[in-house]
């Protein structure tokens, strides 16, 4: 008898793939980043995380928003522990 994969729908056997489609790869700064949109304590965030160390391979090619020279803003997000770039219009 055959044995199945089993797929973890909030295990780490489908966060790989999620990651790949998500999490973009900028070739003129070396960085990954990835857009998020959540709401934390009924506030929206939105905004762009920068990963530095993180694998480049399978991930799509796209320049970010601050190798492209767009205005935006850094803010400080404490229940996500990270650095939130925030595009000014």
């Amino acid at each position: 008898m055959k044995k199945r994969k089993r797929l973890y729908v909030n295990g780490s056997h489908l966060e790989g793939r999620f990651a790949d489609q998500k999490i973009k790869y900028c070739k003129k700064c070396n960085k990954c980043h990835e857009f998020i949109k959540r709401y934390d304590f009924h506030r929206k965030v939105e905004g762009y995380i920068f990963y530095e160390d993180f694998p480049t391979f399978g991930k799509e090619r796209e320049t970010c928003i601050v190798c492209q020279g767009v205005p935006f803003t850094k803010s400080l997000n404490s229940s996500l522990e990270t650095i939130i770039y925030k595009v000014v219009q």
